[in-house]
């Protein structure tokens, strides 16, 4: 839920909002409703396999 995500990066929710829209623009998120009809943002495969790569890079970055 976005505003989870302002809460615990936080970042203001402009930065928010505009990283979520690139996200979606590069087909990396997609949004849905809940059953309260809040907005809730999930990984696509595309975003799932950049989220690992960035973890690899993160490893890789983590040896000394």
């Amino acid at each position: 839920i976005l505003s989870d995500l302002i809460y615990d990066l936080k970042i203001p929710a402009s930065t928010v909002s505009r990283c979520v829209n690139i996200l979606s623009s590069l087909n990396c998120i997609k949004e849905e409703r809940s059953e309260y009809n809040r907005r809730v943002f999930t990984l696509t495969s595309k975003g799932l396999k950049i989220a690992e790569k960035i973890k690899e890079i993160e490893k890789i970055l983590e040896e000394e």
